[in-house]
């Protein structure tokens, strides 16, 4: 091969490995984990979690060294700063680097740094679970490279302690029985037993590599996104706190409601119905992880609901949550209590009455309380508006009846005038009776003579004409006042009771 030749792949190679994709993991406690950044373009930066999971991390640990093995941990490390490089990686598992996986384009990005991707190359690490905190436990075997999952025989709290250990949360863990179902993978531990101080699974006492009595059925969940109660009287009531990132911080109460304390006590392992009690247990202190939670009562952990996003709010902690596990409503009478993060729930079927100090701000105060639920109280305020409003709205509508009715009443019978009919006087100076008629032929003999007189044309003639004198019999005239009726009734043509009609 001639100079000029060589100078040419030499200079090649240079080229090339001065532009191969170069990734790291920084701000963990080693190498194998930190928040992820890749070299692009002469300039570190960061990628984002959109798509992101335990494919793409395995990929990035083959290019560290570490073999096909990785864990996507969330954005456990926090926010970098600089060019967000990537976003939405979707690898197989199989690639040689990060570059070779689908994405969205360099330096092409719908999202902020608070979305930092962060891996772990170690040998544990949860699946199946809303977030990488949480999980079915598997394990890489010493030597082997290959994934497998841990049986739950004497598996407990202390076990998954250690193993949140592992990936970088502290000796802060819950075991979750079988929550999040069965693998398929080689079983790799049976029967592990540990105090809760070791620093891996492998340290602590089990049936060894690969032997066991079990099936996948019982494969083992943990959760390392721990929660408890604090400042309360017992351990199933106080202010809630949520450990992220292996620090313990408080919720805030924009939104939060009995379905979000519920998923907490589920998280707790008791087996009651949540009740948000308001702000009861005061203040804490440290860090809110945690604002506007809105879950709807069927999330099996507190990640699996929407909220701001971890450390993002808008709140002080005059409005950190306060939460009761609490199986009955009646008052509990305690003087103090000691509350740990990890022991099991302590419900008392009856009033405890226990002594001691409190020495942390974890600690429930040292005084009487008398346990009350503020949604109790709220359920009575609740029921007394309810009432008031019940017998408001039955008032109105009683007067609505009456009003109704009395409007119907009065369309279906008007009024009805007086239709008796009017009486009006009549020139009349006899009338007939059976006890003297001598008026009437006096009368009738006095017209007849005044006719004769009369001239043919005058057709106008009165039958009866007024005497000059007063007639025994006639009206106004000599008797005995019984003899004659009243005009009133003379002119009246109704029927008396006996049906039976006066006439004139």
């Amino acid at each position: 091969m001639s100079n000029s030749a060589l100078l040419v792949v030499v200079l090649l190679l240079l080229f090339t490995i001065g532009t191969a994709l170069r990734v790291r993991l920084v701000e963990g406690p080693s190498p194998q984990e930190g928040r992820l950044e890749v070299y692009y373009n002469g300039r570190w930066g960061t990628v984002c979690d959109d798509n992101f999971d335990h494919a793409d991390a395995s990929v990035v640990c083959y290019m560290l060294g570490y073999e096909h093995i990785g864990s996507f941990i969330g954005n456990r490390y926090g926010a970098g700063s600089g060019t967000i490089w990537l976003d939405d990686v979707q690898c197989s598992g199989t690639e040689t680097s990060i570059a070779d996986c689908q994405h969205y384009g360099w330096g092409n990005h719908n999202c902020g740094h608070y979305e930092d991707v962060s891996v772990t190359c170690g040998n544990a690490r949860l699946v199946g679970g809303a977030s990488a905190q949480e999980g079915r436990l598997e394990v890489r075997a010493n030597g082997t490279g290959t994934w497998g999952t841990v049986c739950s025989d004497h598996f407990n709290d202390a076990a998954a302690r250690v193993v949140c250990f592992m990936l970088g949360y502290g000796h802060f863990g819950h075991y979750l029985s079988h929550r999040h179902g069965a693998g398929s993978r080689q079983i790799w531990l049976d029967n592990v037993q540990c105090n809760g101080t070791e620093t891996s699974i492998a340290d602590c006492q089990h049936s060894g590599w690969g032997v066991h009595d079990c099936n996948h059925e019982e494969d083992v969940s943990v959760s390392c996104v721990t929660v408890r109660l604090v400042g309360g009287p017992i351990p199933p009531e106080g202010r809630l706190e949520v450990r992220y990132k292996g620090v313990w911080g408080t919720v805030c109460d924009d939104y939060f409601n009995d379905a979000s304390a519920t998923v907490v006590c589920h998280m707790l392992d008791y087996k009651h119905t949540g009740r948000f009690i308001g702000n009861r247990y005061g203040p804490g202190n440290g860090t809110i992880w945690l604002d506007d939670l809105r879950c709807d009562g069927t999330e099996r952990h507190i990640s699996e609901c929407s909220h701001r996003g971890w450390g993002f709010h808008n709140c002080g902690h005059d409005e950190d949550v306060a939460v009761s596990c609490l199986g009955n409503t009646s008052p509990l009478k305690i003087t103090t209590s000691t509350s740990s993060p990890d022991i099991g729930p302590i419900i008392p079927s009856s009033p405890v009455s226990r002594t001691g100090s409190a020495s942390s701000p974890s600690s429930p105060v040292t005084s009487t309380t008398s346990v009350q639920s503020g949604s109790e109280d709220n359920a009575r305020y609740t029921t007394q508006i309810v009432i008031a409003a019940v017998v408001v709205l039955g008032l109105l509508l009683i007067i609505c009846v009456i009003v109704i009715g009395l409007v119907v009443h009065f369309r279906q019978n008007p009024r009805q005038e007086r239709t008796d009919a009017v009486m009006i006087p009549m020139p009349v100076t006899a009338s007939s009776n059976s006890y003297n008629n001598d008026a009437f032929d006096d009368a009738i003999q006095y017209e007849n003579a005044a006719n004769i007189t009369k001239s043919p044309n005058n057709n106008a003639c009165s039958d009866v004409q007024q005497p000059s004198a007063q007639v025994a019999g006639a009206v106004g005239g000599v008797g005995t006042g019984d003899e004659y009726e009243e005009p009133t009734s003379m002119y009246e043509s109704l029927s008396d009771d006996r049906g039976q009609r006066s006439e004139v």
